[in-house]
């Protein structure tokens, strides 16, 4: 009955988190700009995405009590949200025909034509901006004529005396020498560059200072956060034996409620709106347990008390809620025993009371799958984790499964 209870509230917790995301998880209104294709401002909500790849189109509402429309590259100039700025642009892109055919051995890059959003990396009285299309290809581009122009690059594959290998147009380099020769030692630092935002962000930063023009933008690249807490609560546990052989598989062993708590770090994923996080926990649990049986001539008292220190590494996803937080987990669970009460307490009529391990071999390392679901407001955290391991008997023909259910009331430091 009890672990009945135990999985029905497990699973009625579960289905309400899931609910709980699917009615909060359609947009994430940010405050953003739109600018019209007559120049000018709109601000509003857009609702942000992340974009990994140049977003193709967006939602657009100029506040929260309005429907969101949709724009794209035809329909506006530019937007601008959540330190991203994007312009709009008829421009010339690498066509995905430059990785078939002969073309692979052809160093002319095939463009093709398309209006798209372009992201800008970098602006003052230059500008550097990028595009990450469908087909997954980093293309870079440079005002130039009334819109923008493709820094041209392309790896191709060439046989030459029987051997075949990769060359490079690196018909960039002289984009770029023209475009930045008001700065006179620019030759030298694009001797070694290689085409990639990082490297061509560095040669604009370089250009800002040689020219002694400001930044106006720049367009930094996210990094892991590292996100450090306590957590106690109580654990409650449920260990059973599992065997054909083993008389201990016919003992109800009780439930048991200890503390438990310890510290987790979170290392949030860069690019993932602060949503997607690897949690890891360093916590103390432990439990006891009680049971007894008889046969004609004997009596006999088992107690198990086990102590561990756990590693808990799991991924978990957040979402907001106005001012809160709810998310979810899933993991594995990694056990250290540290401390361990394993007897048989017999009492017989042939001979004195008798004290002796109940198992001949206790494991010292355990594992298990841990899930978690919870919420947080500010600096404070309520979860609830359900982990189930494969118990302290290293026999084959035995198992000690046990189910353990936490409830954390933790603390972030800011």
């Amino acid at each position: 009955m009890t672990s009945s209870i135990f999985k029905v509230r497990i699973s009625s917790f579960f289905v309400f988190l899931f609910f709980s995301y699917t009615a909060f998880s359609q947009v994430n209104s940010i405050p953003g700009y739109l600018i019209k294709l007559n120049g000018d401002t709109t601000r509003g909500y857009i609702d942000y995405r992340n974009w990994k790849k140049n977003p193709s189109e967006i939602s657009f509402k100029s506040s929260m009590d309005k429907e969101w429309i949709r724009f794209n590259p035809l329909t506006i100039a530019g937007f601008s949200v959540a330190d991203e700025i994007y312009r709009s642009s008829i421009i010339e892109k690498e066509s995905i025909l430059n990785e078939s055919g002969d073309s692979r051995y052809d160093s002319k890059l095939i463009t093709e034509t398309d209006t798209v959003f372009l992201q800008m990396l970098i602006s003052g009285s230059k500008s550097l901006l990028f595009l990450e299309d469908d087909n997954g290809t980093g293309q870079l581009y440079v005002p130039g004529g009334s819109g923008y122009t493709l820094l041209t690059y392309k790896r191709y594959l060439k046989i030459q005396d029987g051997k075949q290998g990769y060359i490079e147009n690196r018909t960039f380099i002289g984009q770029l020498y023209e475009y930045l020769k008001d700065c006179q030692d620019i030759s030298q630092t694009l001797n070694h560059l290689e085409y990639t935002r990082a490297d061509l962000i560095k040669l604009f930063i370089h250009y800002f200072e040689c020219a002694g023009s400001p930044i106006q933008f720049r367009k930094h690249t996210e990094k892991i956060i590292i996100e450090l807490g306590i957590e106690a609560g109580v654990v409650h546990s449920k260990m059973d034996v599992k065997s054909t052989t083993n008389a201990l598989k016919d003992i109800n062993f009780k439930s048991s409620e200890m503390p438990s708590g310890g510290l987790f770090f979170d290392f949030v994923i860069p690019r993932s709106q602060r949503k997607w996080s690897s949690h890891n926990e360093i916590i103390y649990m432990g439990y006891k347990t009680h049971g007894a049986y008889t046969d004609d001539f004997n009596a006999y008292a088992i107690d198990f008390a086990f102590d561990y220190l756990k590693l808990n590494l799991m991924l978990r996803y957040t979402y907001p809620i106005q001012r809160s937080f709810v998310f979810a987990g899933v993991g594995m669970s990694n056990a250290i025993l540290i401390h361990k009460v394993n007897e048989a307490h017999e009492s017989s009529i042939f001979h004195p009371p008798s004290v002796n391990p109940a198992f001949e071999d206790i494991r010292k390392y355990e594992q298990g799958i841990v899930f978690e679901a919870g919420t947080r407001i500010k600096s404070f955290s309520l979860a609830l984790h359900f982990e189930a391991t494969n118990g302290f008997s290293p026999f084959t023909a035995t198992s000690t499964p046990v189910k353990n259910l936490y409830l954390f009331l933790g603390y972030r430091f800011k």
